[in-house]
């Protein structure tokens, strides 16, 4: 059934078919720059989902409206798909830890595919029928929720992703010329995952395991590994071979110093490590070639680990700039970005959670 006869049908209202249109304006116009971009998107499926999204406002226009559109969309045999659409994008994605006092079913409606975060962001940029731009209506969202609220900062995250992300070599072009140093700029990354891990996870006596690799990715490692140590935060570190860079080096040695314990693991001693939270540093945007032991036996078993999994700027083993996947690759909850997203991540179904850690 074409979307005009599902209109007709329920009687939609003039005013939010307007609005669907001007929303599906935006999506397809954000699609097809990432389309352009070499970004794989669904076109036709952002296309009937920004216009079939807000369906449920007919019968209610609260919170709620999410679900019923989502049943309206089972109703007249729409896919799968295009019905997670219209039930992920209300706000910015409400948790499911935010629901009971919404009066929702308690589970997450938060847009994961790329085809729902389009919508949901070109709906969040449209008030009724008219394109607000991004920086004004995050101004009046943080107005509105508050500077520091979830739905500020989600709304955020999306136009980073969408519209803001950013290749490996530009990364390093810009932190050539941002004025700081790199040993700032680890500094920097460090401190931030540190935080991260603090203010996110609010376990009793919790203890943290960093993988680190021989490179810089490694080095930030060791630097969250220090704050967490000197926060009181029982943290060790677990390696494969000697670190190759001199920053990298002397953060190493840093942590050692603030009473991190180091490990060197081997494809046999990959399983006999635990935490309560795991750290990949091992790659980052420094992937090259396939993997190799020991780091595929790590990767497998940190795969298998029941336990918050956080991955340093790219989940190890994913291509920052196109997405690939080696055979072998980190299954994160969270990705931490250092600045911003890398494009190899946009839509990337295996990063777990985006967050941006602000280096510069």
């Amino acid at each position: 059934m074409e979307v005009g006869e599902i209109w007709d049908k329920i009687n939609y209202p003039e005013k939010l078919r307007k609005h669907c249109l001007t929303v599906n304006a935006k999506a397809l116009e954000i699609a097809d720059n990432l389309i352009s971009d070499g970004i794989t998107v669904d076109r036709e499926l952002v296309n009937k989902g920004s216009l079939l999204h807000d369906i449920g406002r007919g019968v209610k226009h609260n919170i709620q409206h999410g679900i019923v559109s989502y049943e309206k969309c089972k109703e007249f045999g729409l896919s799968e798909e295009i019905a997670l659409i219209a039930r992920n994008h209300v706000g910015s994605g409400i948790r499911k830890e935010e629901t009971k006092k919404l009066g929702l079913p308690e589970e997450d409606f938060m847009p994961t595919t790329i085809e729902q975060k389009i919508v949901s962001y070109a709906d969040n940029l449209t008030d009724n029928n008219k394109i607000i731009p991004f920086e004004k209506e995050l101004k009046n969202w943080r107005k509105r929720w508050g500077p520091q609220s979830k739905q500020a900062q989600r709304l955020k995250l999306q136009h980073e992703e969408l519209e803001n992300y950013i290749t490996s070599k530009e990364m390093k072009e810009l932190e050539k010329t941002s004025g700081k140093t790199t040993e700032e700029l680890m500094e920097n990354a460090g401190k931030g995952i540190g935080k991260f891990i603090k203010d996110n996870f609010k376990l009793e006596d919790p203890s943290v395991l960093v993988v680190c690799g021989a490179g810089n990715n490694g080095g930030d490692g060791f630097v969250a590994a220090r704050y967490l140590q000197e926060a009181g935060i029982h943290t060790e570190l677990v390696g494969f071979t000697e670190q190759k860079t001199e920053l990298s080096k002397k953060n190493f040695k840093k942590a050692e110093e603030a009473g991190v314990r180091f490990y060197t693991v081997t494809p046999e001693s990959a399983g006999n490590f635990s935490a309560d939270i795991i750290v990949d540093a091992m790659i980052g945007t420094g992937l090259k070639g396939v993997m190799r032991e020991p780091m595929t036996s790590v990767i497998n078993w940190l795969n298998t680990m029941e336990v918050p999994k956080i991955s340093i700027d790219v989940p190890s083993g994913i291509n920052p700039d196109t997405g690939e996947r080696s055979d072998t690759f980190v299954k994160p909850d969270y990705t931490l970005c250092m600045h911003r997203i890398k494009k190899g991540l946009v839509g990337n179904e295996y990063t777990g959670e985006l967050e941006i850690v602000d280096i510069l």
